[in-house]
């Protein structure tokens, strides 16, 4: 299957509504990349239950960069190489930011909207 296609049929699968504890951004993009390369990024990182808990989790991680970088065993790379699947850290209102997929000229995020 090509990577488009499978990727349109993640999206259409990923139909839980956001939850902090089990299905926030991370989660999302990490279903993804199971999906994908069959990395598990998530195990053995607490479950949190607020916007306050993911934040101070991502600080005790060393940001959220350092966090996804070290896990998928990669560096990030400038936003003019990123290519149709890959992880990209997105800025939200007031300084938030959610981890989401490329596709195409847009990113598919998972968020509490």
């Amino acid at each position: 299957m090509n990577l488009a296609r499978e990727l349109q049929d993640y999206l259409i699968r990923v139909t839980a509504p956001f939850a902090w504890a089990h299905h926030n951004c991370a989660h999302f993009s990490n279903g993804w990349v199971r999906q994908r390369r069959g990395i598990d990024c998530m195990a053995g990182v607490p479950q949190v239950g607020s916007a306050k808990q993911a934040l101070r989790l991502v600080r005790q991680l060393g940001g959220y960069v350092e966090a996804v970088s070290e896990r998928l065993g990669s560096q990030p790379v400038p936003a003019k190489q990123l290519r149709l699947g890959d992880l990209v850290l997105y800025p939200l209102a007031h300084g938030a930011q959610a981890l989401g997929i490329v596709a195409g000229r847009q990113v598919a995020l998972l968020d509490q909207q």
